[in-house]
């Protein structure tokens, strides 16, 4: 992820800094830089979000498990017929409300 991204992310899950301060681009760059990790680029990017793997899979993610925090997944995992099948076997449909105690009406 982006610098500013993590910095968020670390943010909402209410992490800080060793020195007890919030997460910022620089703080995350400046870490990046002394840990000799390299710079997030988007053209190099060979993993993909939670949702967007089930945007390929074409199954409904109801919620992630650590807010704020994307869940990775490696494109070609998604390529693999194996998990594809699985993926239609357990494919949900999305309800058609947000309020979880509400029914569907099958007439």
């Amino acid at each position: 992820m982006p610098d500013h991204t993590i910095a968020a992310v670390l943010n909402r899950s209410g992490k800080s800094t060793s020195c007890g301060a919030s997460w910022t681009r620089s703080r995350v760059c400046s870490v990046r830089y002394q840990k000799e990790i390299a710079v997030y680029r988007d053209s190099e990017r060979v993993e993909v979000t939670l949702f967007e793997a089930a945007e390929v899979l074409t199954v409904w993610i109801p919620q992630q498990v650590c807010k704020g925090a994307p869940w990775i997944i490696n494109r070609t995992d998604l390529e693999d017929e194996d998990v594809r099948l699985e993926a239609q076997t357990h494919r949900m449909r999305r309800p058609s409300s947000a309020n979880p105690p509400q029914k569907t009406l099958n007439l």
